[in-house]
């Protein structure tokens, strides 16, 4: 469509028409197309967040649920507003702590206190003394009082729990049940007395302990149990448990020192036996002592003395290992103060061993006290073999027993075979090959092969029962 405009004209002059047409279809047609343009792109976007949006709020809630629960906030809520949280329900004065933990959760954008009241949480303290777990503070119910209990005797390692927890109604834990347990376990045991008092606002430690690495195994039993940021209060101090003194005399181990109960007492004394020897107890029980470190311990360092010095006394403190005796050199002594740093590693060791040089061996009693043995109970062996006879292998262990009570003694093993038709060269065989097996037989009983000097003789040597002549004659050089 279009519109003529026209004027009049003058006399004299020529009329002239123009015409002028608008195309308004054509304007309409890219209108819409700049609306859509423009409105679309954040109509999506506003759909994009607002779809999922109830999905993205249940799996922050629950993985912040979860978080808070493992922090130690059994008692808290929270809630989201798209990717905020609203912690409620947390233990006065624990309010950064919890809200550090949501805000570790991932996808969640910022995190703050809600408006529901601080709830107030009760103290519960674990105290360990003597031969007994002491259990104090206030409980909702009797159901979660045994369910303490029951935690606590699970992790006591046999101690006595003892039951001093209150019932008040709405009282709340500062944290589920079995971290109690878990606390009783980091206690450890010693002897001595320690506590940990745990609250709102983490926990403090108090009491003795033996040494500062004792001190510091506490702490981190603690986070360990409760999570590695808990606010920890370490307030235990170093003081030096012992002396356990532990001899070898005779033969014998003998323990003494101070132990704080019958437990402790009883698992000492089970570790030194396990090193074989017999145990002569002259421990003494004292509530307040203070071990200087596990049962264990002992065990490793009675192992010390019997396989290191064969003699000697032992003395072990909270401060370290005092080491004394005598051994034949020097690296004897190296070898027995890196025995003890084996089984008690980052001791201070005193080692006062002295070198006495190699043992004098009274040549001529060893052979009377050999020669009385073989008399009564020859290493025999089966007809034309190597092999022992039971009672030949029986007098063998008799005689390592007997070495073993000489160090440093040197000895012939002589091989004999009975005279038969296989005539000189097989028997000189069959003979060292009889002294090769006993030889053996004493290395692997410890004892020292360049103390041990094989030889064959053949049948040069006959006894009138020719059983009699299958044998070993041990002679000292």
């Amino acid at each position: 469509m279009g519109a003529a405009v026209s004027t009049e004209l003058e006399p004299g002059e020529t009329r002239i028409r123009r015409t002028t047409t608008t195309d308004y279809e054509g304007r309409a047609a890219w209108l819409p197309w700049l609306v859509a343009l423009l409105l679309v792109p954040p109509l999506l976007a506003a759909l994009g967040l607002l779809w999922p949006r109830p999905g993205v709020e249940r799996d922050l809630t629950a993985r912040s649920a979860a978080a808070l629960a493992a922090g130690g906030f059994a008692s808290a809520a929270v809630s989201f507003d798209g990717r905020d949280a609203a912690v409620t329900g947390v233990p006065a004065g624990a309010e950064q702590r919890a809200l550090d933990v949501v805000s570790r959760v991932d996808g969640v954008r910022v995190a703050r206190i809600g408006t529901g009241a601080a709830v107030r949480t009760e103290t519960v303290d674990v105290t360990l003394a003597g031969n007994q777990v002491v259990l104090q503070g206030k409980v909702p119910d009797e159901a979660t009082k045994r369910a303490v209990l029951d935690a606590a005797e699970a992790e006591a390692g046999g101690r006595q729990v003892v039951d001093q927890l209150t019932v008040q109604s709405g009282s709340v834990l500062p944290g589920d049940v079995a971290r109690i347990g878990d606390l009783v376990g980091a206690l450890g045991g010693g002897g001595g007395e320690r506590s940990i008092s745990w609250g709102s606002n983490g926990v403090t430690l108090s009491g003795s302990v033996p040494s500062e690495g004792a001190r510091a195994a506490a702490e981190a039993a603690v986070r360990g149990a409760l999570g590695s940021d808990v606010p920890v209060d370490n307030r235990l101090m170093v003081t030096a448990g012992g002396p356990l003194s532990l001899q070898l005399q005779d033969g014998r181990l003998v323990v003494s020192g101070e132990v704080p109960d019958e437990a402790t007492r009883r698992a000492v004394l089970s570790a030194v036996q396990a090193a074989g020897r017999p145990v002569v107890d002259e421990l003494s029980v004292r509530p307040s002592a203070a071990m200087p470190g596990e049962a264990a311990t002992a065990g490793a360092l009675a192992d010390v003395l019997v396989g290191a010095l064969g003699a000697g006394s032992l003395v072990w403190d909270g401060n370290g290992v005092a080491l004394s005796g005598t051994v034949s050199d020097a690296a004897a002594k190296t070898a027995a103060e890196r025995a003890v740093l084996s089984a008690l590693p980052g001791a201070d060791v005193d080692n006062r061993l002295t070198i006495s040089g190699p043992p004098r061996v009274d040549r001529a009693a060893v052979q009377g006290a050999l020669d009385a043995l073989l008399a009564g109970s020859a290493i025999s062996f089966l007809p034309d073999s190597a092999q022992l006879t039971a009672q030949g292998a029986e007098t063998v262990r008799r005689v390592v027993e007997l070495l073993r009570g000489t160090p440093g003694v040197r000895v012939e093993i002589g091989g004999h075979v009975a005279v038969g038709p296989g005539g000189a060269e097989n028997a000189l065989r069959l003979s060292e090959a009889r002294a090769v097996t006993v030889r053996d037989a004493f290395v692997a009983a410890g004892i020292p092969a360049e103390s041990l000097t094989p030889r064959g003789y053949g049948d040069t040597r006959p006894k009138p029962d020719p059983a009699a002549s299958r044998r070993v004659e041990i002679t000292v050089l």
